[in-house]
């Protein structure tokens, strides 16, 4: 009963549409590779399938709604391809942990209700700014509560949140005030190896599980808006292998600008 109770049940009823909405539009892959008079065919089968959670479009909306996707599946495609290439320079072999690393992003995504790509862009700059792979997949979620807690984005977060690794914490007290008690109590004479251990620790007293601490209203939104971003990134996907043609005519480029 309740408002919350509610809320739950329409998310789940939304997600449930969208997961097979979904599903549909995956078999859309084979559709785009033939030739531009079955376009419009392609279109009517997209059409249907969003019909299925009560989206109704024209063509004029259907081929911005595809638009949208192809730009989602590149921006999916450029997060993981520069975090590859920061994991590689930091010296770690992305192949050799690639399942690894995907599994992290995908459980911090469900973790704190964002989309992958957000996760991927924020441990790179996690990666980027501490030089430790394994720290950086460590903390991740740790990164997102801190987000919540200190009441910034998560790239910001990260920024924070790798002063403090480094031990640099004096900085931090002014965007997160418990800071400025843990340093009192650290004295002045602490090492930066010291002020890593006790902010680290300072962490996970005060901030630990607070990005998944949401209302069931924020909670149920969340969860239907990554759901939706999945769909357009798996129907980005489908139009990423598409025909020339196709794309020339929805206006996108491989190109991941």
């Amino acid at each position: 009963s309740g408002i919350g109770d509610k809320a739950n049940e329409a998310s789940a009823s939304t997600q449930q549409g969208l997961s097979e909405t979904k599903k549909s539009l995956t078999e859309m892959g084979d559709e785009t590779k033939k030739p531009a008079s079955t376009m419009t065919e392609s279109f009517e089968k997209v059409r249907g399938a969003l019909e299925l959670i009560g989206v109704s479009v024209g063509l004029y909306e259907l081929k911005k709604l595809l638009h949208e996707a192809a730009q989602q599946a590149m921006e999916q495609e450029k997060a993981m391809s520069l975090l590859s290439l920061t994991v590689k320079n930091s010296g770690v072999n992305f192949e050799q942990y690639k399942g690894t690393i995907e599994s992290v992003i995908q459980t911090t995504s469900e973790y704190a209700k964002v989309q992958n790509d957000e996760v991927a862009r924020v441990l790179q700059g996690l990666i980027l700014r501490t030089g430790s792979v394994g720290k950086s997949l460590e903390h991740l979620n740790l990164v997102f509560d801190f987000a919540r807690i200190a009441g910034m984005d998560a790239g910001t977060a990260a920024f924070f949140f790798s002063k403090g690794l480094e031990g640099n914490i004096e900085m931090l007290g002014r965007v997160f005030p418990p800071i400025k008690k843990l340093i009192a109590s650290l004295g002045e004479h602490a090492t930066q190896t010291e002020k890593s251990a006790g902010f680290i620790k300072l962490m996970y007293d005060v901030a630990s599980g607070a990005a998944r601490a949401m209302g069931p209203y924020e909670k149920s939104v969340r969860e239907v808006s990554v759901a939706w971003s999945e769909l357009l990134e798996t129907l980005g996907n489908s139009l990423m292998d598409a025909t020339t043609n196709v794309k020339n005519f929805l206006g996108v480029s491989d190109k991941l600008v």
